[in-house]
């Protein structure tokens, strides 16, 4: 499993615009290979956060290379600076 984070600091004022613009992920996300989940998480009055689970780095890596131009061009003018990125290979520790 890989999972990819995404911290976003928003301009002021534009957080629930970024939000709705979050919801147009959803559909663009559906089929692609290898996605278990995606997350979009307020973490602050001009902060966002977006969690992916992916089965592999690779799945991760082919999706951003599909939506990336989205995110650019509609998230772009609502960030201050650019998006700071982390990812990583994760094991589960919760039961199911």
């Amino acid at each position: 499993m890989f999972i990819r984070v995404s911290h976003m600091r928003v301009r002021d004022g534009a957080l629930d615009a970024v939000m709705q613009l979050a919801q147009q992920l959803v559909p663009m996300t559906q089929g692609m290979a290898g996605l278990q989940d995606y997350y979009t998480v307020r973490a602050g009055e001009n902060e966002l956060l977006t969690i992916g689970v992916w089965d592999s780095q690779a799945h991760e890596a082919a999706a951003a290379g599909q939506i990336h131009g989205f995110l650019a061009q509609s998230f772009g003018p609502y960030l201050e600076g650019r998006p700071q990125n982390w990812g990583g290979d994760a094991t589960s520790v919760a039961a199911h």
